[in-house]
């Protein structure tokens, strides 16, 4: 890993080594093997952005067009979201 190696260059008291030694303690506390299912509430999620972020109309359309293209393909086989990853599994 590329942050583990600059960590390891740096001075262990640089600003920079703390702000990647927080990202490294971050990504290691990530619960990487829980997968957690997709909820496609579009309404309630639409409701959640608009309470809880203003302004990011772009951002907001985006997620709930992503959303709603998962909500259309619940047919499949059900997809889980893995932490950082985004991907089906």
């Amino acid at each position: 890993m590329a942050e583990l190696r600059k960590l390891k260059s740096m001075s262990p008291m640089s600003a920079e080594a703390t702000v990647v030694r927080n990202y490294l303690d971050w990504l290691l506390s990530v619960p990487w093997q829980n997968r957690t299912k997709i909820k496609r509430d579009i309404k309630g999620a639409e409701k959640v952005l608009n309470a809880d972020h203003f302004g990011l109309e772009k951002v907001k359309e985006r997620i709930l067009e992503y959303l709603a293209v998962q909500q259309r393909n619940e047919e499949d086989e059900g997809s889980d979201l893995v932490p950082g990853r985004g991907h089906r599994g």
